[in-house]
């Protein structure tokens, strides 16, 4: 009986407006919701590379390799023409870097006056050192406030009173081998009374300078780092001496 009355009571509900609750069926059909992915994971980070390794320092007394280049070759070369400069002398030979900063002092002497320097000593050999001392010793020169080695150059003063005896004849061969020979034993063990034997000096004619000009000649060796000037106008040939 309660079966029969079911279906009237639904269709009386229906008919008022309220309708039965449905039973909500699972299709069978209906996919199930794909599983979410899992995030990808990261990636890890690539490996700092090392630091390179820091350049040694150069050891002491030995200059570091140039990066843009091979060092200068410091070679004496024998000199025969520079720009602003009249060369008198026997022999000029001189490193890169001696040439190059008696050509800026030639150029700036040069720009200063309209004139050129003249060059009257060079290279010298033991020899011809030799020569040179004796002549201004003849002369009574004070060749030790000259030179800039003095315990050499008194070692050649020395041997030249030795040499040259008490009285005032000298034996000229005598004085001569005498002096030459102390200069080659003090080239030997690397001592160099004057920078001319080394090919790193040069004189400089200074007879016909003016007063301008010898300032102009100042200034430009004083704006040189590693160049001095010695004045021997007093001495027998005289010239400024320029230490390269």
């Amino acid at each position: 009986m309660f079966a029969r009355t079911l279906p009237r009571l639904a269709l009386a509900l229906a008919l008022v407006g309220i309708s039965t609750p449905s039973v909500a069926q699972t299709d069978p059909e209906t996919e199930t919701p794909a599983p979410k992915e899992a995030p990808a994971p990261k990636e890890a980070p690539a490996p700092k590379e090392p630091p390179a390794p820091k350049e040694a320092p150069a050891p002491k007394g030995k200059a570091a390799p140039s990066k843009t280049g091979a060092a200068k070759d410091e070679t004496p070369r024998r000199v025969t023409a520079i720009r602003h400069v009249v060369i008198r002398a026997r022999d000029l030979r001189l490193g890169r870097t001696s040439l190059e900063r008696l050509e800026r002092i030639a150029a700036s002497y040069f720009a200063a006056t309209r004139k050129p320097l003249v060059v009257t000593g060079g290279t010298r050999s033991t020899k011809r050192q030799a020569e040179l001392m004796i002549a201004k010793l003849d002369n009574g020169d004070d060749i030790t406030a000259l030179y800039e080695q003095k315990a050499a150059c008194a070692e050649i003063v020395a041997a030249y009173k030795e040499a040259s005896g008490s009285g005032k004849k000298k034996r000229r061969v005598g004085v001569l081998e005498r002096v030459r020979d102390v200069i080659d034993a003090q080239v030997a063990r690397g001592v160099f009374v004057s920078r001319h034997l080394q090919s790193g000096a040069t004189d400089v004619r200074s007879r016909d300078m003016t007063p301008a000009q010898e300032r102009a000649l100042r200034a430009a060796v004083a704006a040189e780092p590693g160049v001095t000037l010695l004045d021997e106008r007093a001495s027998v040939e005289p010239h400024f001496h320029l230490n390269l």
